[in-house]
């Protein structure tokens, strides 16, 4: 355990993401979202359908905090509080009976129900929630968002992590295509950061210049290379650092699944699970 001071939104994000250790080794990236049903909150990992699909067992790596207070269920943290940070790593079997696909089998997407590793957790700590509006967490077009904004990406790239604190690696590019326009025709854009091995599912916000307000703008699935021929190619980001081919070169982009993608799958765990997907959608 450690004591660390949340200075601001950025430091929350990087204890809201969990590294996913697969069976055979390799390594992926989630990152938490509470849809709620009455007072009863159901936490759900995020992260790409390719790093679940086929999978058994996998660790999750992840933070908690101790609670500000006895009866905060909530779990909302102040910027600038200092708080009591442990790290957890769960084993999960059986893992595909709490699996729940993206609808869409094309949209790289799925999620996981955590409600019975969240009980695993001891009582007077909680995973941290970051309060935001439903509207700038899941943003259907990012109509107000532009090409060369700032967008930041967190992370476990090649599986990179602060191993004593499990923290994760934040990097920082550039929307390289417009946010609001589909990429070539189908819900996904480009962002100017290099998709490595370990990132598949890491979230991805965006950073408005005026308000520097954030908002999600979607989770990496993908990134283009350079085969042996000269031909780019896009290839699903892998789990593990041997599954690059050695005559492939990458290319510092990486290919993001549009957060309105996030928010229809949300939708279609609602309707599967009864749980409501509140106005006000908080991320974790």
């Amino acid at each position: 355990m450690s004591i660390i001071s949340i200075r601001g939104i950025f430091d929350q994000l990087m204890l809201t993401t969990t590294k996913i250790v697969a069976g055979d080794g390799g390594s992926g990236t989630g990152f938490f979202y509470f849809g709620k049903n009455g007072t009863t909150t159901l936490p759900l990992l995020i992260s790409n359908r390719h790093v679940f699909v086929e999978q058994n067992s996998m660790e999750f790596q992840f933070h908690v905090v101790k609670k500000i207070a006895s009866n905060d269920s909530e779990n909302v943290i102040p910027s600038g509080t200092a708080v009591t940070l442990a790290s957890i790593t769960i084993e999960v079997t059986e893992l595909q009976e709490k699996i729940i696909y993206h609808p869409n089998p094309n949209i790289d997407l799925a999620a996981y129900d955590m409600s019975a590793a969240y009980k695993l957790i001891p009582e007077d700590y909680a995973l941290l929630k970051i309060s935001l509006s439903g509207d700038s967490f899941v943003q259907d077009d990012c109509l107000d968002c532009n090409t060369l904004d700032q967008v930041i990406m967190i992370g476990y790239p090649t599986g990179l992590s602060d191993k004593f604190n499990y923290m994760p690696i934040a990097r920082s590019g550039v929307a390289a295509t417009i946010p609001n326009v589909d990429y070539n025709g189908k819900p996904i854009g480009v962002v100017d950061i290099a998709a490595f091995p370990g990132s598949s599912g890491s979230p991805i916000y965006i950073r408005h210049p005026e308000t520097s307000k954030l908002k999600l703008l979607g989770v990496l699935f993908a990134g283009p290379q350079h085969n042996a021929d000269g031909y780019v190619e896009v290839e699903e980001v892998p789990m593990h650092l041997h599954g690059i081919a050695e005559t492939n070169i990458p290319i510092h982009l990486g290919y993001y699944v549009k957060a309105r993608e996030v928010k229809a799958l949300i939708r279609h765990i609602a309707v599967r699970l009864g749980i409501q997907t509140p106005a006000g959608a908080e991320a974790g």
